[in-house]
């Protein structure tokens, strides 16, 4: 009888266990999935605020350019600016165009009028505020005298994340990735 009751101890022991390795491994799994989902939306936004921050700095840019804003719209930007060195101006315009769900939204950059080229995916927020030398509020068409520009730019991950225990989404929690700044334009 005591071999038995040995037996059975060692096999809920065992269990005992496993099942703590198991609740160990979804633990670790559901961390290393939210910081890779964390690694790419930084790299999503990085990659979208590098062309903003290039772009937005040489407004103006060239013998010939227009030093203005054709347009000053807080989720719109277009101007002017020589980005190749070519001594021709070209226009740039950045805006938020509609996503696949309703807060999720897409943000492009468009040249000269050309194609719409696809920056950033699942923006949930873009901002750009425009600031004379007196660090006043600008906006409107074709604003001149704007000396900085702060861009906000924030991407939303576009699947909640699961719950490490009962393997349901958590309808309301998403990661996000933000990036802001103030950009001064070395040529208005």
């Amino acid at each position: 009888m005591g071999v038995i009751l040995d037996i059975v101890f060692s096999f809920v022991i065992r269990a005992m266990i496993v099942l703590i390795v198991l609740t160990a491994m979804i633990s670790l799994n559901n961390s290393l999935f939210r910081q890779t989902d964390r690694v790419a939306l930084n790299d999503f936004v990085r990659g979208a605020a590098e062309t903003i921050e290039n772009d937005i700095s040489l407004a103006g840019y060239g013998p010939s350019t227009p030093k203005e804003f054709t347009v000053a719209d807080s989720i719109e930007t277009e101007f002017s600016a020589d980005l190749n060195n070519d001594g021709m101006a070209e226009t740039v315009r950045y805006y938020l165009g509609s996503g696949a769900s309703g807060s999720h939204r897409i943000l492009y950059r468009t040249l000269n009028s050309g194609a719409d080229f696809e920056i950033a995916r699942d923006v949930i927020l873009l901002r750009f505020t425009y600031y004379s030398a007196t660090s006043a509020s600008l906006s409107g068409t074709g604003i001149s005298g704007v000396k900085s520009i702060k861009v906000q730019l924030t991407i939303e991950s576009n699947h909640s994340l699961t719950s490490v225990y009962s393997g349901t989404s958590e309808t309301s929690i998403y990661q996000q990735a933000t990036w802001e700044r103030q950009i001064f334009p070395d040529n208005l």
